[in-house]
């Protein structure tokens, strides 16, 4: 009976470290909201392509995306004609998860 209760209390602590784990993850990931625009001329750019770990998002009519993000990765960002942007995490204004970027051809 005691191996029984002990085992039971070794495993109930092993799934609470895991949860605990788990909530770390998403407390690191940021959803973080953007403009692109052009460098030269500050005219908003539509279609751009905005990439983090393989999930793909396009800005819209107005220059403007929406992605998640995780403190480790980074955000590329590649149109045509355009020289392509990396952009680490942790250069991202983490106050209000908002970033501006202005892409040079």
């Amino acid at each position: 009976m005691k191996k029984i209760i002990t085992s039971a209390l070794v495993l109930l602590f092993v799934l609470l470290s895991i949860s605990s784990f788990a909530n770390d993850d998403k407390s690191t990931t940021l959803s973080v909201q953007g403009k692109v625009r052009d460098k030269n001329t500050g005219e908003a750019l539509a279609g751009v392509s905005v990439i983090v770990s393989g999930q793909e998002v396009f800005t819209d009519f107005d220059g403007n995306f929406n992605i998640n993000i995780s403190l480790d990765e980074s955000v590329e960002v590649s149109f045509i004609s355009y020289k392509s942007v990396k952009i680490e995490a942790a250069d991202i204004n983490t106050n209000n998860n908002y970033i501006e970027i202005a892409l040079e051809n």
